[in-house]
């Protein structure tokens, strides 16, 4: 696989105490996160990726009391890529059973991260997107 290298955006002084605090999930912020993957702790970066996925998308989903089979989908779709749960007879996909796979596909996703090197293309790939979050955290100018 090719390497790539982790692309961290500068930020001023000020900023950088502003955004330490922005919670990324329940329980990390950015500087926890920045500590963990500092350490190469990827037992601590897996299990926050998994909390952050399951509370941003399948919680929300699954806690409603107004299910809405298109939001549900249209949120999964946004974590799973590949795989539908097609009903031919009905001619529609169970935005249920599609959730539950997402949290599985989740699972698996966090899995794999613990059994992958910290220097392969999956862990530089989320490094990567979690810099590119973590500078949208910024305020706007």
């Amino acid at each position: 696989m090719k390497k790539t290298s982790t692309v961290v955006a500068p930020i001023s002084p000020s900023a950088e105490k502003d955004i330490n605090s922005v919670r990324l999930s329940s329980s990390v912020t950015v500087e926890r996160y920045r500590a963990m993957e500092l350490a190469e702790d990827r037992n601590g970066l897996a299990r926050f990726i998994h909390e952050r996925l399951v509370e941003r998308y399948a919680l929300p989903l699954s806690l409603s009391c107004r299910k809405n089979g298109f939001s549900m989908m249209a949120a999964s779709c946004l974590v799973l890529r590949k795989g539908t749960l097609f009903d031919s007879n009905k001619h529609a996909v169970n935005a249920e059973i599609f959730l539950k796979e997402v949290g599985s596909a989740v699972e698996v996703y966090a899995a794999t991260l613990l059994q992958t090197k910290w220097d392969d293309d999956l862990w530089l790939n989320f490094k990567n997107k979690m810099n590119v979050i973590i500078k949208h955290c910024l305020p706007n100018p």
